[in-house]
């Protein structure tokens, strides 16, 4: 399963030096926010009555909207209405696309952290705002 995550990263990775600035950069917004919707919902559904299977299929699904309502959003509102941009559809397909590959390469990542560990894995999100940052904390429950 490591190589299987390896080899989706390296993939992505080298289709998106492919890209132009642009659609890279949105590419990365959507990764970004796919991949931390993925780990707010794990984490708020942590202790939840559903299954494990469930909860990762209802985080990777949120992770891929979330990043596509952005996208739309930013695409809609900013470009088109305010006239802040170029409103490009290519951008909304990139931005959704990052929030799948980041929502995707999250559940792989799940996968083999409760696959090891059973339920005694913890993948969480902590906002420190003190020191202003968010910190992706990965821990064992006992």
């Amino acid at each position: 399963m490591k190589k299987f995550v390896l080899l989706v990263f390296l993939f992505f990775s080298n289709q998106v030096l492919a890209l132009e600035r642009d659609k890279e950069l949105h590419f990365y917004a959507g990764l970004t926010i796919g991949g931390l919707s993925y780990i707010g919902i794990r984490t708020l559904t942590w202790n939840s009555q559903y299954s494990e299977n469930k909860k990762m299929i209802f985080a990777f699904s949120t992770g891929i909207v979330s990043s596509a309502v952005a996208g739309a959003a930013k695409e809609l509102i900013w470009d088109k209405m305010l006239n802040k941009g170029t409103s490009e559809w290519k951008d909304f397909v990139a931005t959704s696309f990052g929030g799948f590959v980041g929502s995707l390469t999250m559940l792989c990542l799940d996968k083999v952290i409760t696959k090891k560990k059973k339920k005694n894995a913890c993948l969480s999100l902590q906002l420190l705002p003190k020191e202003k940052s968010i910190k992706l904390v990965f821990s064992w429950v006992n």
